[in-house]
């Protein structure tokens, strides 16, 4: 997409897309795991499990889209509103009046304010997606065990 969407539709097109290209591929390897289930994929294993934060050998962060969303959530109850609100666009598929109404019934009146929070939202997240650097990200001082695994696909 050339320059910065500014309509609703155009906005959640995008974020979709996104959201589509962030997740592996691949839920499932042709394995199966110890209690009986399909094994996870190693790409969908690292992306579950690891941090948001997680990067590959050149310092390249795996997953942006998620990394995003993580950071917005931590920036206070504004943009703990504005990440789940995100999630919950992306888990509705792009109807982003149902997920404002998540958060509170809405009237008439009440739908056209949400609509300007719904645009300056995705254009917020779509400036992060395009400026903030990608590399060099310290995702966090522990990891668990799990995280660990997840990175190293075992």
């Amino acid at each position: 997409m050339r320059g910065q969407p500014t309509h609703l539709a155009a906005l959640v097109r995008w974020f979709m897309d996104e959201a589509e290209s962030a997740v592996p591929v691949r839920l499932h390897s042709r394995d199966t795991a110890d209690d009986g289930d399909p094994e996870w994929h190693a790409s969908f294993r690292r992306y579950i499990l690891g941090h948001p934060g997680i990067t590959d050998d050149d310092g390249d962060i795996l997953s942006p889209f998620r990394w995003y969303l993580w950071v917005l959530e931590r920036g206070g109850l504004s943009g703990r509103i504005r990440a789940e609100f995100l999630y919950r666009l992306a888990m509705l598929e792009g109807d982003w009046l149902t997920a404002a109404r998540t958060f509170t019934p809405l009237t008439e009146e009440g739908e056209v304010l949400v609509r300007p929070f719904a645009v300056e939202t995705l254009q917020m997240f779509w400036r992060m997606m395009q400026t903030t650097p990608r590399k060099n990200v310290q995702p966090s001082r522990e990891k668990s065990d799990a995280q660990l695994d997840a990175e190293h696909g075992c």
